[in-house]
């Protein structure tokens, strides 16, 4: 039997389209490669809770902040002038009761710094006086400084009399009158002194920080 021969463009034709199908399933796998990403975020989005508020830019934010802070400021300058005024009145409360001489004792704790000069004596020390009647006044009340202002004060007055008795007694009672009269009257001069600035200072003294630097010198 006689075999029959297949033609000769038949098996170029079924190899070209086998390589033409090939071609075709590459191009397919690289659009699905392309498309894998794509798609894996579409369905992560769709599955995905409900969405999420949208946050204010952060210049809204910015300027409530700016809001808040302008409100503070004027709130605190409304405040600072009443704030003031109340200190005011308490000043002036004060120091009327100062004047009309209502003042009371108090303890060592409250005194200001420059009035903290003896730390033994714990209770009746005057309050600050800015008036030098009211200081004077004070020499007629009990407190820490009763005693120096008074015994230096009748000191003061007892030596101004027995100087004033010695420069007038005649001379008569004098060995040398003129050498002994410039001898006790230098004493009674240091001793008046002495015990006047002595008594102002303890007395004036609680006036003011400047005041009691000045008579303290």
């Amino acid at each position: 039997m006689a075999s029959r021969k297949a033609p000769a463009g038949a098996g170029s034709g079924m190899g070209a389209a086998g390589r033409e199908r090939e071609r075709e399933r590459e191009r397919a796998h690289l659009e699905l490669a392309e498309l894998g990403p794509l798609l894996d975020g579409k369905g992560e989005r769709e599955s995905g809770g409900a969405p999420r508020a949208e946050e204010p830019p952060p210049t809204a934010r910015g300027e409530e902040e700016e809001e808040e802070e302008e409100e503070e400021e004027v709130v605190r300058v409304l405040t600072l002038p009443l704030q003031a005024h109340h200190a005011m009145e308490k000043m002036e409360e004060f120091v009327y009761k100062v004047w009309e001489g209502r003042w009371r004792g108090i303890p060592y704790e409250v005194l200001p710094e420059w009035l903290k000069d003896n730390d033994y004596l714990l209770h009746g020390h005057r309050p600050p006086m800015p008036s030098f009647r009211a200081c004077f006044g004070s020499i007629f009340r009990i407190h820490t400084e009763t005693g120096n202002i008074w015994t230096h004060l009748l000191g003061f007055v007892l030596f101004l009399c027995l100087g004033i008795l010695t420069m007038l007694r005649p001379n008569m009672y004098f060995m040398a009158p003129l050498q002994e009269k410039v001898v006790f009257g230098m004493f009674f001069l240091g001793a008046v002194l002495c015990l006047s600035f002595s008594w102002l200072f303890h007395t004036v003294y609680c006036h003011s920080e400047k005041v009691s630097r000045t008579f303290s010198k």
